[in-house]
């Protein structure tokens, strides 16, 4: 995959609003900036990288695009449990996405998944280990 071509977001330093686009990185001094899709001329926007999150490729139920740092309501199931419902966050581990929750789960291997949040909006939300 050309990485110049996967989607990213991050928030604006200016105004805390998302932005979307293509991440450009550290251009020095402390700056981190992503390439913004929304703008035609691809404007080149300032953001906090505590906030980056990269597209993982897969949307929601409601068609919502999902990002590492989501954290989401899915489902998993095993032969022996049947059909079990979770929180989780959205991570990059081990060259792929996954889910964590009260262990790891592929993200390949879920469904139903329901987009609830984000670590940066929502840090309440952001309860590692748990369960419904």
């Amino acid at each position: 995959m050309d990485e110049s071509k996967v989607l990213f977001r991050a928030k604006r330093l200016n105004s805390k609003e998302w932005v979307y686009g293509y991440y450009i990185g550290n251009v020095g001094d402390g700056c981190y900036e992503i390439c913004d899709i929304s703008s035609s001329l691809g404007t080149r926007v300032d953001v906090d990288p505590t906030t980056l999150g990269q597209y993982v490729d897969r949307e929601d139920e409601k068609r919502f695009k999902i990002f590492t740092g989501d954290i989401c309501i899915f489902y998993t199931s095993t032969e022996d449990i049947g059909v079990i419902k979770h929180k989780g966050k959205v991570i990059f581990k081990d060259s792929k996405f996954m889910f964590y929750s009260d262990c790891y789960y592929d993200l390949a291997e879920a469904f139903n998944i329901c987009v609830i949040g984000n670590v940066t909006d929502n840090p309440e939300l952001d309860m590692e280990g748990y369960v419904l």
